[in-house]
């Protein structure tokens, strides 16, 4: 089984500047026959909840991987 990697947003939550983390997965029916391909198949859209930390209140934000995000595992 692969290892997951784990990527964290650059500058924060937008809202509140908490950590948020995105753990890439493949989904088992996913394959890039049955997704639209474009020029920019590359970057995508995701939905990623902050941990809450420096206000006490998870966001849930959208961003594109991976322009807003850095690897760090």
């Amino acid at each position: 089984m692969a290892k997951t990697s784990t990527w964290k947003v650059k500058d924060g939550c937008r809202r509140c500047k908490s950590p948020a983390y995105y753990y890439p997965a493949k989904l088992l029916l996913e394959s890039q026959s049955s997704r639209e391909l474009t020029a920019n198949s590359a970057n995508r859209n995701v939905s990623v909840s902050c941990t809450g930390e420096n206000d006490g209140s998870k966001h849930t934000l959208d961003y594109i991987f991976p322009t807003d995000f850095e690897k760090i595992q």
